[in-house]
């Protein structure tokens, strides 16, 4: 929501790739022709994104192939293209090849195509981009579509080079033009304060946040409590069989250990070994674990396998079943879920007034006293029996939609058939086993009654993000006074609102929107401001390295091998961290980032005395 000097790094990456990005496709196209210029490159990005799919590695998409075939291809994907793969280097190669068509052109077109793809960014953040990738998963550095903004430091890298360039050109002693980078530089951090402006017209009032707080956050605990309340005796019903699965995974567990046991010792034994004097070898432990696992655990032989299959039955019963809606499927779920919602706000609402009439004609006041224990259980009495009656037209409807979501989308309804089915098999003759299913059958039933229950807070928007994050209202933001028509101080962090308010969601005084500097999101704001701010930066490399000579040995280390010190940091540096606690004295936290620093530089001067270098 602001511009840190932390968030300036990333574009810098950018602003300094389209630099030599412009100047190294130069040369190429000069020495080999377009053709070959062009082949290279994009081999090069195929390589770069080769890097990023290995570096940035995903979590197992699914446990089993079941699992994964019922997946969709954006189910599969979404996550890791969304937050994994377009990190770092993952932008650097997508933004690449977006820019690479154009990056022969001039300036003017350079800068047109800069600009369309920040308009394209923001009109796509008008459908729905925005909400998406701050939504969880929530994106990195932008998401799939963040080329589009990173576009922009690339660009400028691009002009920057040419700038330079074309000084060299003119005259090997000439200087960029200093005064030139250095005007264009602010005009560009100026431009992206700028964008910032209409981000003012998402602020919220003091009023409009009381507001909030009352139809937004409090209703939302008021509609929690009552789906707690409603299942409080169905989390009751799920305690006998849930202790008896625990109860037999402790068992199995115990039993499994002496089964390792017996077979190592056999195994000992018919080697020659004596069990009591000496240790078995790594592969005999591994074949009594490949004997154990064949014989109980595959096989269910004798009773502990028999154990081991009831056991895995029970676990895989009550473990939810992962549902992937279809479009229209997921639209029930919301409709079901906004007219449930509907229903239990009209019941607070009369039961507000019940406790009401019930306490005043207690002499008692509602609003400052807490009702007695009898006149509660009065209130719970009279409300019990008005129930039913409270919106009853949207207990019908829901009702009717009730079937369709147990059988399309419930995560317990085919576990809960295939118990019932399996309790009809068993005869009366097995009373232990049909009494353990019945108990199965009682706790699936309970589950799938909470999942039921717990649809009223299914959907719910998320409070810290604008409904129209972009399309904003002229007319409020010119009515604003000058002082909050101004985008706020880019580099200081944006006030929040008092926490204690609501403890368990301290938000801010705003809406996230699409104007506001945000590196998640990669709004259009922000890679601007920052792609001036590198070109400045630039600037100050300029003048001390290329006027006045200035050079550091250990910045000409890395910067020569740059792609692999940044592979390997996570590596290096990773190992140092997992010494340093979270709260480190000063002197502690320093000594371990300079060793840290130290480690890298050891193994990236090593690379560069054997002429190792790692390049895309």
């Amino acid at each position: 929501t602001y511009c840190s000097y932390a968030d300036l790094i990333m574009p810098h990456f950018l602003f300094f790739v389209g630099f030599a990005f412009r100047l190294t496709f130069g040369r190429r196209d000069y020495k080999d022709g377009p053709t070959k210029a062009y082949a290279r490159v994009v081999r090069r990005i195929l390589g770069l994104m080769l890097v990023a799919f290995s570096v940035y590695h995903v979590g197992r998409r699914a446990e089993t192939w079941d699992e994964l075939t019922q997946m969709t291809f954006w189910e599969i994907f979404e996550e890791p293209m969304k937050n994994e793969w377009l990190q770092t280097l993952g932008h650097i190669a997508v933004t690449s090849l977006w820019i690479l068509p154009w990056l022969r052109t001039s300036i003017r077109t350079r800068i047109l195509f800069m600009i369309a793809s920040g308009l394209a960014h923001l009109i796509a953040c008008h459908y729905g981009y925005f909400r998406w990738v701050n939504t969880s998963p929530n994106g990195v550095d932008g998401g799939p579509l963040g080329f589009l903004t990173w576009t922009i430091p690339a660009i400028l890298g691009t002009i920057a080079c040419d700038w330079v360039v074309d000084a060299r050109e003119a005259s090997p002693q000439r200087h960029a033009p200093l005064k030139k980078m250095f005007i264009w530089s602010m005009i560009i951090m100026l431009i992206g304060w700028m964008i910032t402006w209409p981000a003012r017209v998402y602020d919220i009032s003091p009023g409009a946040m009381t507001a909030l707080k009352e139809n937004e956050y409090r209703h939302r605990d008021r509609i929690n409590a009552a789906i707690g309340e409603m299942n409080k005796p169905l989390n009751e019903k799920l305690k006998p069989f849930n202790e008896l699965v625990s109860k037999l995974a402790g068992k199995v567990t115990e039993l499994d250990f002496k089964a390792k046991q017996e077979i190592v010792t056999r195994l000992m034994t018919e080697n020659g070994l004596d069990p009591k004097s000496s240790y078995p070898s790594q592969s005999m432990n591994a074949a009594a674990v490949e004997e154990w696992e064949t014989k109980y655990v595959i096989g269910h032989e004798e009773e502990l396998g028999a154990m081991h299959q009831r056991l895995d039955y029970y676990q895989h019963a009550i473990a939810p079943e992962k549902i992937y809606p279809s479009g229209s499927e997921e639209q029930l779920k919301i409709q079901i879920a906004r007219l449930h919602e509907r229903i239990l706000t009209e019941e607070i609402a009369h039961k507000k007034k019940i406790r009401a009439a019930v306490m005043t004609s207690a002499e008692l006041n509602p609003e400052t006293d807490e009702p007695t224990e009898e006149i509660q259980k009065q209130i719970d009495e009279q409300f019990a029996k008005e129930q039913d009656d409270i919106a009853a037209d949207l207990r019908t409807e829901l009702q009717g939609l009730r079937a369709e979501y147990m059988e399309k989308l419930s995560p317990y309804s085919a576990d809960l058939e295939e118990a019932r089915s399996r309790l009809e098999q068993i005869g009366e003759n097995e009373a232990n086993e049909k009494s353990e299913q019945q108990m199965l059958v009682e706790n699936l039933e309970a589950r799938q009654e909470i999942d039921w229950n717990s649809l009223p807070a299914y959907g719910w928007r998320d409070l810290k993000l604008a409904e129209h994050p972009v399309a904003f209202n002229l007319s409020e933001w010119t009515a604003l006074p000058l002082s909050q028509k101004v985008g706020r101080n880019p580099f200081a962090k944006p006030p929040y609102e008092d926490s204690k308010v609501v403890d368990y969601q301290p938000r801010d005084a705003f809406y996230w929107n699409a104007w506001m500097m945000s590196q998640r999101a990669g709004t259009v704001a922000y890679p601007t401001f920052a792609g001036g701010a590198s070109l400045l930066m630039y600037l100050l490399f300029y003048i001390a390295c290329d006027m006045w000579r200035w050079q550091v040995p250990l910045f000409r280390t890395w910067g020569t091998n740059a792609l692999a010190a940044y592979v390997l940091f996570g590596l290096v540096c990773g190992g140092v961290k997992q010494f340093v606690p979270k709260d480190p004295v000063w002197w502690y936290g320093w000594g371990s980032w300079a060793l840290g620093m130290f480690l890298m530089w050891v193994v990236i001067r090593n690379f560069e005395k054997n002429k190792i270098f790692i390049r895309m």
